[in-house]
Formats: structure tokens, C-alpha cells, sequence
């Protein structure tokens, strides 16, 4: 406790830059909040700040009851807060929400190397993010842990600007200290066993820590209720065990209910009133002040530190019980559970179990049958995940392309970017091997061999179609879109996105308004393109050494974005492709194969990995599991 204004004045100053751009790039699906025991309450803030600062759904759950649905999880944001992030509960459901390969994995601990950031960073869409409270190891009910978290929580959510400077200017204990004190019917609030919380919306995730601290430290029986669900029955508890004492948050929203509700209980139930005059977040953040000294009070009267409880053996035991098992890695079941995924976002009905084994075996059979002389590959998301744009292309992803062109089998690499994949390509692909790969840049518009060292936009006229669509967009007056006009192709980019749904969705509006249909708009996954209506990644087809032009079956095309309007739809149409991330909802194509978690270039080097080789072509050994 004596630390708590120390660890508040370091958590409102340190340096939140990295998780600030992680929240602002969160995109527009639903978040789940985890956390266990005292970290629940931050799950809970989470949640609240998610729907009240950015209009998105939110929910949050505790590791085991979160775990029930992988169709729920696959197409949600998921966010773990720990503490110290090794308890076994957010670590078996990390592993598992990873195989259900939601939308992305974040966690936030309050030190540094915990196992749970190991776990999460393992993910090509998590984020680990540590801090090291200046408190150190926390307490049994980590108060200094919890308000750490919650400021940064706070501050990320940009609510830093409405809590005080100050941790002693949340809540002053005196007047607290003295309704504690006061007797009723020759008994003081301290000495009940039984409590009744009444709180609001902005005083919840303190209602929740509330519960959380009684119960741990095993001061008394807490039961919550808001105000208007205590009204639903819940009040024949006070009518039969009038012993019980109502505690009431209130803040300036819940005056006129807590007022109200006041009037109406009967005389002999005793009742304390913890009032604040801050709102938001600040009234978050008061009531837990307020927790802090209730429970410390509790303690004292009771003779005893509830931040240093004699946890009995069985508590232990119960502590380590590893109820998440792992989770099934099988490739039947991850793919299937992917192809469920996409075709309920777009309203399909389900299949049975069986018509599921069916179609699945239909294409890995299909799929393994195919003789291929060529690959053809997306870049971002596939070959460099986007983690690493910045930083280059792994070893072993390096590695397993170099295996495909030693065999002599050529590879072209189709993306939206321009030179700075030229360069990356070079610096990972030995120079021997250059002749053999072909780059379609911007989407196809520019298409030139690996060797080539032709300037992309030198002597290139810009498309007319795209000069009126730059001007188009221009007069949108967008100010938050960075827009990049090149002759081939108009870039449109939202700072920190992880999801172009929406920019895609803004720029079709604004050119189909303007009437100018002529031309294609693609997203990949942070940005969105707008090409001419000739322009497509399979153009590479047509310059490929030695390629086939009478069919596509001797092509393996991998992608990252095969539904529409991803940019990988046309090159993922055809039956000899395979995706490393989404699925479409096309039973014949664009299936993941991966196993279960593996994404991104993790998925394009296992793939490469069930490649077998002869001197003519090269197949996938991809098998039934």
C-alpha cells in the first residue's frame, strides 16, 4: 500500500508508445478480455474502454470459461493481462486460443521476461507486451500490479488525461475510514460476513476486484449485482438474511439510481455509501482506491495481512492443476475449422461432420496429385510476415525457397510493393539463383526478372484511370489516409491498421460515387490498392522462365488474402493453391493446410517442407492428419 503512489506516478510517466500504436491498430473485431483472480478486474477495464473510447463489442471472461467456443475465438481480437504472466491458466489458454488463430493475440504483464509473452510473441499475429513496475514482485492480492495496469491500460485507451496526477487525489480513506468504524445494531461494517455491491457502469471493473480481494484473502462473502439487476429478485436476499451489509458505489452517473435505490431499503439493513465526485475513469480508479483500504481495514480488525494469507496445501495444488491440455495440432481439423469460419462470415450454412471429412479429403487428394514445375508466391504475409516488413525475410523462409530453385524450378514472387522487395529478395536469394525468379510488382502491373535492375517507375505514363481516381480520393479530403500515387498504382495506407476492410470499404464508396469503376480495388492486409482494371498478379504467368501458358495446374500459387477483396483472390482461384493465412469460402480452392497456429511464412515453410522433387516437376506430400 505504501507503495501505491510511487507505482502510479511511474505508471502515468513511462514510455507507452509501442502498446498505444498496438491499440490503435486493433481493427473493428470483437475483443475478448482474459484474466485470473485480481487480473479479471483489468480484463473487465479493458473491455469497458474498448466499447465506451472506440465503439467496438467487447467481452470479458476468465482463461477457462473463454475456452469453450474456437468458432467464437477464431474471428475475435483476443488481449491477456497477467501480472506476472506464468500462472497456468492464461498460459494453457494462450497455447490453445493460439490454435484457434483468432484475429490476434495481445497480452500485457507487469515484469519483464514472462513466460506468457514467450507464448504470445510465438503467434505471427501476437504482441507481448511487458513493463517493470518499479513495485517488484507484488503481494498476494498484487495491488501495485493492478494499478500499474490499469493506469497503462487507461493511458492506451487515451484516458490518461482524465485521472489526477496525483494516487492520493483518487480518494480520500478518512471519511471511509470512518463509516467503517460506525456501528450498527451494535456490530461494525468490518466485522460482517456478508456484503452486498452495488455499483454502476463506470465503477465495475472495481466492483469486480472487489469480489476477487474478499474471496483470496478470505474476509468475507461478496455478492455483486448492478443497480438495476439487484432489483430483479436479487433484493429477497436482504429481506431473508437482514444481516447483510449493502455497500453502494456511486459516482456522478449513478447518483439518481443510487439515491433511489437507497430510499427504498428498509431501515434495518445497514448500508455504506462510497461516493466520488470524478467520472469515467476516474471514478474506475477511485473505487479501487477505496477496495485498497476496505480490504486493508478488514484485515486489520481481523488481525491479519490478506496480502500475506497462509495459503493452505490444497490451495496449491488446486493453483498448478493443468486443466488446458494441449491443444489438437491436427491439419484436418484446423483446416476445416478455417474453411467453417469464412463460410459463416458470408452466410453459407454448415456442413455435417461428414461433408466436411469429404470435401477436405476431396482437396488434399486433388491438391497432392497436381504436378507442379513453378511456384508462385505472395510476398507480404507470406514470404515476409508483417512483423518483419521492415526487417526482411527469415532464415528459414530463405532457405526453403532457395531448396525450390536449386532443384531448378522457378519462383515468382507477386506483391503490391515496389523496389524495397527487389532489395530484400537480393540480400536473402544467392545471386546464382536470381535468373530464376520473377517479381510482379504493384500487383502485376510491372513484371520483371529478379536480375533486372529497370527503374519500376522511370519512363512509365501514369494510367489515366488512376490520375482521375488520385484526384478522387484527393477531394474525399481524407487527412488521416496516407495516399501514394505512382503511375501503375495508387496506394491508399491508415497508420498502425491491422485490418484494410475498412479503407477498402471507404475508397470503393468514394470511386463508385465518382463513377469510376474502371479500375480494381484490392486490400491487402493494412493497405488497399487501386490498379488498372488489366492489371492482376497473374500477369507473372506470361513471363515466368519456361511457364506454361495452355494451363494453371502446373503453377502452386501460395497467398495470404484469398478472399475478396483481398489482393491474393485471382491468384488463389485455381486448384493448385494454398493460403497461409484466411480462407475464402470456396470449397474448391484457397484451402490452409497448415496445422493448427502456424501462420504466415511459418505456413509457407512448412509447406515447402512437404515438398517432393524429381527432375521434371515437384508435388506436395500432404497428408490425411
Amino acid at each position: 500500500m505504501n507503495q501505491l503512489e510511487a507505482t502510479y506516478k511511474w505508471a502515468l510517466e513511462v514510455d507507452i508508445a509501442e502498446f498505444s500504436k498496438e491499440m490503435r491498430g486493433v481493427g473493428e473485431s470483437p475483443l475478448l478480455a482474459i484474466g485470473s483472480g485480481g487480473s479479471l478486474s483489468t480484463a473487465c477495464l479493458i473491455a469497458s474502454l474498448e466499447q465506451q473510447r472506440r465503439g467496438n463489442f467487447a467481452a470479458f471472461d476468465s482463461p477457462l470459461l473463454a475456452s469453450g467456443n474456437p468458432l467464437v475465438l477464431a474471428d475475435t481480437r483476443i488481449f491477456i493481462v497477467s501480472a506476472r504472466g506464468r500462472n497456468p491458466d492464461v498460459l494453457g489458454f494462450a497455447r490453445n486460443v493460439i490454435a484457434a488463430e483468432p484475429t490476434s493475440v495481445t497480452s500485457l504483464c507487469c515484469m519483464k521476461g514472462c513466460p506468457l509473452t514467450d507464448v504470445v510473441d510465438s503467434f505471427n499475429r501476437g504482441k507481448g507486451l511487458e513493463f517493470a513496475s518499479p513495485a517488484g514482485k507484488d503481494g498476494y492480492l498484487a495491488t501495485n500490479s493492478l494499478v500499474a495496469m490499469n493506469t497503462i491500460v487507461a493511458r492506451a485507451y487515451g484516458g490518461g488525461s482524465d485521472l489526477p496526477p496525483r494516487y492520493r487525489e483518487l480518494f480520500d480513506p478518512s471519511g471511509l475510514r470512518q463509516s467503517l468504524a460506525e456501528r450498527h445494531q451494535d456490530i461494525p461494517l468490518v466485522q460482517s460476513d456478508e456484503l452486498l455491491l452495488l455499483f454502476g457502469p463506470d465503477t465495475r471493473p472495481a466492483a469486480v476486484d472487489f469480489e476477487s480481494k474478499f474471496h483470496e484473502s478470505g474476509l468475507a462473502n461478496v455478492q455483486l449485482a448492478d443497480y438495476r439487476n439487484f432489483a430483479h429478485g436479487r433484493h429477497l436476499w436482504l429481506a431473508q438474511r437482514p444481516n447483510t451489509t449493502v455497500i453502494l458505489f456511486v459516482c456522478p452517473n449513478d447518483k439518481a439510481i443510487a439515491d433511489a435505490t437507497l430510499k427504498l431499503l428498509p431501515k434495518s439493513v445497514h448500508n455504506i455509501r462510497i461516493e466520488t465526485p470524478l467520472s469515467g475513469i476516474a471514478a474506475t480508479f477511485a473505487m479501487q482506491a477505496a477496495v485498497f483500504e476496505i480490504v486493508s481495514a478488514y484485515g486489520e480488525d481481523r488481525g491479519r495481512d490478506p496480502g500475506r494469507p497462509a495459503v493452505p496445501p490444497f490451495g496449491r495444488k488446486l493453483y498448478h492443476l493443468n486443466v488446458f491440455p494441449q491443444a489438437a495440432k491436427d491439419v484436418r481439423s484446423a483446416s476445416v475449422l478455417r474453411k467453417q469460419c469464412a463460410r459463416r462470415k458470408v452466410g453459407l450454412p454448415e456442413l455435417s461432420v461428414e461433408q466436411w471429412e469429404g470435401v477436405y479429403d476431396d482437396f488434399r487428394k486433388r491438391i497432392s496429385g497436381l504436378r507442379f514445375t513453378q511456384c508462385v508466391v505472395d510476398y507480404d504475409g507470406t514470404i515476409c510476415d508483417h512483423r518483419d516488413r521492415f526487417t526482411g525475410i527469415g532464415a528459414n523462409t530463405a532457405k526453403s525457397l532457395i531448396s525450390l530453385l536449386d532443384g531448378g524450378f522457378p519462383l515468382g514472387v507477386a506483391t503490391g510493393r515496389g523496389k524495397s522487395v527487389r532489395e530484400t529478395l537480393r540480400r536473402a536469394l544467392p545471386k546464382r539463383l536470381w535468373h530464376l525468379v520473377t517479381v510482379a510488382f504493384y500487383n502485376g502491373a510491372v513484371v520483371l526478372p529478379l536480375s533486372s535492375n529497370q527503374d519500376l517507375n522511370g519512363d512509365t505514363e501514369s494510367a489515366p484511370a488512376l490520375v482521375e481516381v488520385a484526384q478522387v480520393i484527393k477531394e474525399g479530403n481524407l487527412p488521416a489516409i496516407k495516399v501514394t500515387v505512382r503511375p501503375v498504382q495508387v496506394t491508399l495506407e491508415l497508420e498502425d491498421a491491422t485490418s484494410a476492410e475498412p479503407l477498402w470499404r471507404l475508397a470503393s464508396a468514394l470511386l463508385s460515387k465518382a463513377g469510376r469503376t474502371n479500375v480494381r480495388v484490392v486490400a491487402s492486409s493494412r493497405s488497399v490498392d487501386i490498379v488498372t482494371a488489366e492489371t492482376s498478379k497473374l500477369n507473372i504467368l506470361k513471363s515466368m522462365p519456361g511457364a506454361t501458358r495452355s494451363s494453371g495446374t502446373e503453377t502452386l500459387f501460395i497467398g495470404d488474402r484469398p478472399a475478396w477483396p483481398g489482393n491474393d483472390f485471382e491468384l488463389l482461384a485455381g486448384p493448385g493453391s494454398l493460403s497461409v493465412d484466411e480462407v475464402g469460402f470456396d470449397l474448391e480452392t484457397g484451402w490452409n493446410l497448415a496445422p493448427a497456429g502456424v501462420s504466415g511464412s511459418a505456413a509457407l515453410v512448412y509447406y515447402f517442407g512437404q515438398i517432393k522433387k524429381s527432375t521434371k516437376h515437384f508435388r506436395l506430400a500432404l497428408g490425411r492428419s
